[in-house]
């Protein structure tokens, strides 16, 4: 158990001495173990495997690898694909190696994207908003779940979208009387975020919009304003000074919008008319048949009235007055009038403010009345008429009015009707 460092033997020296330390490596790799092979470092420089991190446990290359792998194997049950939700193929997975096999004695090797079925997806996704009770998330009723994200790879559950505490916006608003026409409220908070209603601050006494609200209590005084060429149609409210564009006071506007922006006016031109001595003038003007306004000028800036445009009558002094005369049988009377030759007019009146003509004044004569036995038609019934009836009906004469020489009414004029007109004549008989 010698060592020298000569042949001959005269050099002594030892184990220790004669060895030289390697140089060492900073590429030393280590190799976790796995289902293929044991745990080992590895050196690139010199090409050497180890079973210690010191190196002093030298192996090689084929007595680190298992001679059969060890895998824990975890087998997954083929799943069909959900709308929202990947499926799988059957398939044994190894939790050490990460390895993926479509068989149990693991000779088909596959891996982690082939096993995954893609999702079917839906198109009844329903997206929530945010509330003051739940965060933003998406629904699917297909498959009744939740997601944080609309394209449903943050999955949640409905309980996890509901906030431990309800996060409100609110607004307060103090109670108003109600007036005629404008509705009065309750003190209350509102939520802007989800509309809800409370009539206390913590939000413990829920109401709605209807009950929060008070009626008005109406006016009998309401005023209805026709529409004209000024202002659209409206009612308006003394009491309350309100303007409605409705009679149910449900459209409130302001007195401002009422007026239109342009007057629309029916207008009538009228020329201008020289005056006579009984009958009134006029300048010209034009004339609103709506709203009754009248103006001077044609750009309706010359505001007039109907008495300004109107030019009073010059007169007459040539005005005849005649009585009123009755009508006779054969002559025409007249009623009481007043005439005028500078104007050719006739009036009922002497101021000449009732105007007619000439026809309406006259009063036609009444006409004779047919006198019974007034056979000569003289308008006197005597012995002459007697005669002249005799003489008629033995052709002597031609026959005059039947009416007057019917004496007896029968029908027939012969000499019955001559004797018995005698005999009237003469007092014998009364007059039929």
């Amino acid at each position: 158990d010698g060592f020298w460092t000569d042949e001959a033997c005269t050099q002594v020296t030892n184990s220790k001495s004669v060895n030289l330390p390697a140089t060492g490596s900073e590429n030393l790799e280590h190799v976790e173990a796995s289902c293929y092979n044991v745990e080992y470092w590895y050196c690139p420089d010199c090409e050497g495997y180890w079973l210690d991190e010191a190196c002093t446990m030298l192996t090689n290359a084929k007595s680190v690898i298992r001679a059969e792998a060890a895998h824990e194997l975890v087998h997954f049950d083929a799943v069909e694909p959900g709308c929202h939700s990947m499926g799988c193929v059957e398939y044994w997975y190894c939790s050490v190696c990460d390895g993926f096999w479509t068989d149990e004695a693991c000779t088909q090797v596959t891996n982690s994207k082939s096993v995954n079925l893609p999702a079917t997806g839906s198109e009844n996704l329903e997206h929530v908003e945010a509330s003051c009770y739940n965060v933003e998330y998406w629904y699917c009723p297909d498959c009744e779940g939740y997601w944080l994200d609309e394209a449903c790879t943050m999955l949640t559950n409905a309980k996890s979208v509901i906030r431990a505490e309800a996060a409100h916006e609110l607004v307060h608003f103090d109670a108003v009387e109600p007036g005629c026409h404008s509705m009065g409220c309750v003190e209350y908070w509102y939520c802007s975020v989800c509309d809800g209603f409370w009539t206390d601050e913590a939000c413990t006494q829920v109401t709605n919009s209807k009950s929060v609200n008070l009626p008005a209590t109406g006016s009998e005084n309401l005023e209805h304003v026709e529409a004209s060429c000024y202002n659209v149609e409206y009612w308006y409210c003394p009491d309350c000074e309100g303007y409605w564009l409705d009679e149910a006071c449900t459209m409130l506007t302001n007195s401002k919008s009422v007026i239109r922006a342009e007057a629309e006016h029916d207008l009538v031109h009228m020329d201008a008319v020289e005056p006579g001595c009984h009958f009134t003038g006029n300048v010209e003007h034009w004339y609103c048949t709506a709203c009754g306004t009248v103006w001077t000028d044609e750009a309706l800036t010359q505001i007039s009235n109907h008495m300004s445009v109107i030019l009073p009558a010059t007169g007459s002094e040539n005005v005849q007055h005649f009585e009123a005369v009755a009508p006779t049988a054969t002559e025409n009377g007249n009623v009481e009038y007043w005439y005028c030759p500078d104007c050719d007019a006739y009036f009922l009146d002497e101021a000449c403010t009732q105007i007619t003509n000439r026809l309406s004044v006259i009063l036609p004569a009444t006409g004779a009345e047919e006198e019974l036995g007034d056979v000569n038609g003289d308008g006197i019934t005597n012995l002459n008429d007697a005669t002249a009836l005799f003489y008629m009906i033995n052709g002597l004469l031609e026959m005059g009015d039947a009416e007057s020489c019917d004496v007896n009414g029968d029908g027939d004029v012969n000499l019955n009707d001559a004797t018995m007109l005698f005999y009237m004549i003469n007092g014998l008989l009364e007059e039929q």
